[in-house]
């Protein structure tokens, strides 16, 4: 009876500390017009209704430090890229990062500066997509462009980037959490008529991203070309018992701030501390 009710009390501590969740895998692969592989990870992720943890691992251009992962506790809308390394943590904010070419304008006093022209978004239809891992998909179509130019103290440079996107999405799974890694919805660019355009089909599109093909042109001055494929697949799921401190960020971590262009003058001594030195370490 003693082990019994010791079996019983472990299998109630068990269920009080670890929930039902789900487990994927997804890959990420960008090539170039040769096929080299320009970036490519695995990305691992735990789901559990608004709450998800991603790892990436096997990176070569991964867009987080080595060794960090990512968290949310409410369905991708607010994210936190977490340095165990460092021990630190901070928001992670995509629309914050493509902000930060506006802050080096502002900063630069007029001297460095970026303008989006000829900008178009247009939603090509859907279709069945047949089914990905035994869930029924969407396959929905989609293709943008834009012209940016850049003048870096009076110097100017003009390229155009074409890109078509195919999309197969499912709707039977309903766990916000999945919306924090697999997901349509691009960042914000700071050019009010091309993320209206791009929120309009961004708005069309409902579920579960479980591929994703983009094939984009990017066009010089000059007309010469330059043409990459990214894909990203997922390639396994499953249900899977998580423990709640998987979404926990550790008490003793210390919170910085995502790095500004117009915070100090760029020097050793004005880069934040831990995180803060985000885009040096994925630069280099």
């Amino acid at each position: 009876m003693r082990r019994m009710g010791a079996a019983f009390g472990l299998a109630v501590l068990v269920a009080t500390t670890a929930g039902a969740g789900m487990r994927y895998e997804s890959t990420t692969r960008t090539v170039d017009e040769d096929g080299d592989a320009k970036q490519e990870f695995i990305v691992t992720s735990w789901v559990d209704g608004d709450k998800a943890r991603i790892e990436f691992r096997e990176a070569k251009g991964s867009p987080v430090p080595d060794d960090a992962y990512m968290l949310t506790t409410d369905g991708g809308r607010t994210m936190y890229l977490v340095d165990p390394e460092e021990k630190t943590y901070m928001q992670w904010d995509l629309d914050r990062m493509f902000q930060t070419l506006g802050d080096l304008q502002q900063a630069s006093g007029g001297m460095v500066s970026m303008d989006f022209t000829d900008t178009s978004a247009d939603y090509q239809g859907s279709s069945p997509g047949g089914t990905i891992l035994g869930y029924d998909t969407t396959k929905h179509a989609m293709k943008s462009a834009f012209t940016m130019q850049l003048k870096v103290f009076g110097m100017k440079q003009s390229t155009t980037i074409a890109t078509e996107t195919e999309s197969w999405m499912t709707s039977e799974l309903s766990a916000p959490g999945f919306g924090a890694w697999l997901r349509e919805t691009p960042p914000k660019t700071g050019d009010p008529e091309l993320d209206s355009m791009l929120d309009g089909i961004a708005a069309k599109l409902d579920g579960v991203v479980l591929k994703s093909v983009s094939r984009s042109v990017m066009t010089d001055s000059k007309g010469r070309e330059t043409r990459s494929t990214s894909t990203t697949e997922v390639t396994s799921i499953e249900e899977t018992d998580i423990e709640p401190s998987m979404f926990e960020i550790p008490p003793d971590y210390e919170k910085v701030e995502m790095p500004s262009m117009q915070e100090g003058d760029g020097s050793d001594e004005d880069q934040p501390k831990g995180l803060g030195g985000l885009f040096k370490k994925i630069g280099g």
